[in-house]
């Protein structure tokens, strides 16, 4: 919220063409999961503040996903750690306020990961769905849902 207060610009070439465009789903080769979520952002607010803090929640969400991930992996304390670490991370905290694609497939992975290696079955059917969001999101996320499914 501090960041928002006094840091209000929205950087990088892609953000703003997806604040711009936010009436379309598909933006040329781009992967459209975003482009979704900028979409139904600014149809309930059209102030790209409200869009920031739901982005924001987004990255909230994916510590908490980093620390429930090592968590099942580890331990309990591994998984503090790790989300301490996660949400402090400066890529995070400059890229978790404005619409770009990492944070979000980071956070769908994160979660989606920790679903099926550490929950019971009913909640492995979200973490597959959480990951095949993933895949809508960035093509790296791709090779993640590879190798989790070896």
């Amino acid at each position: 919220m501090a960041v928002l207060g006094r840091y209000p610009v929205i950087y990088g070439g892609d953000p703003i063409v997806r604040l711009i465009n936010w009436q379309q789903l598909k933006l040329a080769y781009q992967l459209p999961m975003i482009q979704v979520l900028v979409h139904l952002a600014t149809r309930v607010s059209p102030d790209p503040v409200f869009l920031r803090l739901v982005l924001v929640a987004i990255a909230a969400a994916g510590a908490c996903g980093m620390a429930r991930l090592a968590e099942v992996t580890f331990g309990r304390r591994a998984g503090i750690y790790a989300g301490l670490l996660f949400a402090s991370n400066h890529f995070l905290i400059y890229l978790g306020n404005s619409p770009y694609q990492e944070v979000l497939e980071l956070t769908l992975l994160l979660w989606g990961l920790a679903l099926i290696f550490g929950e019971a079955s009913a909640a492995r059917v979200a973490g597959y769905l959480l990951l095949a969001a993933a895949c809508l999101t960035r093509y790296e996320a791709w090779c993640v849902v590879a190798a989790a499914a070896i």
